[in-house]
């Protein structure tokens, strides 16, 4: 057979699987025909393409699929269509994250205000994912769930009753202790919990305050925000020059320290944030890691202050029970409990080295229970 010959067969073939609503593949061409597709055309995108087939974005070359997706996000773009991550993934047949690093990454490439489609998604989910509820609705459905799951031994929290019900739990609740006031039944896990959130809530609203009487602009405050709510750095701010900053808020007792954990958390938002400087603000009298020459550390005692000098004495009362409230010994032996139950899970798994996993089941981080060197010292414990 000639290469004309086989060239013409070739594409016979794929216009034959079109119509059974297939589109052949390299492996599928090798196996049937014998032959190499390179040998009669450029790529598969090239063979779809002249057999009269729209060909797939995972066809094409990374860097020609790239500058596709980009250019139909553009294109979208200019009809005031822009497009979330999922959308994309489902009209274009593609995974995002095989050819960008995330979806911020493709708006900035196309050059497309990526702010535009967050507004898109905090829209989405107020509509599609808080449902037709109105907030007493939704507040009475949410305690109906908990009162039903409870009778069956469960203590539903906030992952669960989101998943179960299709609602997005912070719009009804500030926190999981609050819904269960509400249904009347009382949490029974880690009560010092809800104090280290309700410090870190107190601290967070002085600081807007504070730093907005020194003249800073306060761009994003991660508590109360709808999308993404409680991730990544506390604040980012303003200055009158117009940078961006990152700030990181820790509610601490004034005896417990500032670490080089909590210095490499702040340098790492400052860079994922692309701000060039941040400063952490703390309660805690104690600084044991060195300074960053990015990284300014306002500990009580400059805080303190702070207040005094831009007349906001009247936070310092709660500047003082933050400083001075210690988590009870009901903490620690939630710790404990804790550190067991995942000590009997990891025994009796095969997940040895999958310390995401565990943080993903558990919703924790393993330092805070094992140490920095977690997953060694949980093999230890587990092995004895």
């Amino acid at each position: 057979m000639q290469k004309d010959e086989k060239t013409k067969a070739l594409l016979d073939y794929a216009k034959e699987c079109y119509n059974s609503e297939h589109k052949p593949t390299k492996r599928e061409i090798r196996e049937k025909f014998h032959l190499e597709i390179y040998n009669y055309f450029k790529n598969i995108a090239d063979y779809h393409q002249k057999a009269g087939l729209e060909p797939s974005l995972r066809n094409y070359p990374r860097e020609n699929a790239k500058k596709r997706i980009i250019e139909y996000l553009q294109n979208k773009a200019m009809c005031g269509i822009y497009l979330n991550r999922r959308e994309i993934e489902k009209l274009l047949n593609i995974h995002l994250s095989t050819y960008f690093k995330n979806l911020k990454e493709l708006y900035c490439c196309a050059g497309v205000d990526y702010d535009l489609v967050e507004k898109k998604n905090n829209a989405l989910i107020a509509k599609a994912r808080l449902g037709e509820y109105g907030i007493e609705e939704g507040k009475r459905i949410v305690a109906s769930h908990i009162e039903e799951e409870v009778k069956n031994g469960r203590y539903p929290v906030v992952r669960d009753i989101q998943k179960q019900l299709g609602l997005a739990f912070y719009h009804y609740f500030t926190s999981i202790f609050e819904a269960y006031s509400f249904a009347k039944i009382e949490y029974p896990f880690n009560s010092s919990n809800f104090l280290s959130k309700q410090k870190e809530t107190i601290l967070t609203k002085i600081v807007e305050a504070l730093l907005a009487k020194m003249g800073y602009e306060i761009e994003r405050i991660a508590i109360e925000s709808r999308y993404k709510r409680n991730k990544g750095v506390d604040l980012i701010v303003k200055d009158r020059m117009n940078n961006l900053i990152c700030v990181e808020i820790k509610a601490f007792h004034k005896s417990q320290g500032i670490t080089p954990r909590e210095i490499k958390q702040l340098r790492k938002y400052i860079e994922s944030n692309k701000c060039k400087t941040g400063i952490l603000i703390t309660t805690s009298t104690l600084i044991t890691e060195e300074a960053d020459p990015c990284i300014e550390v306002i500990d009580a005692n400059k805080l303190i202050n702070l207040l005094k000098m831009n007349n906001l004495d009247n936070h310092l009362q709660s500047i003082n029970w933050i400083m001075n409230e210690r988590v009870g010994f009901s903490d620690e032996e939630f710790k404990n409990q804790m550190k067991e139950k995942i000590i009997n899970y990891f025994k009796k798994s095969d997940c040895n080295n999958r310390r995401k996993e565990l943080e993903k089941l558990f919703s924790i981080d393993l330092r805070t229970y094992f140490g920095d060197r977690c997953m060694g010292r949980l093999r230890a414990l587990a092995d004895n």
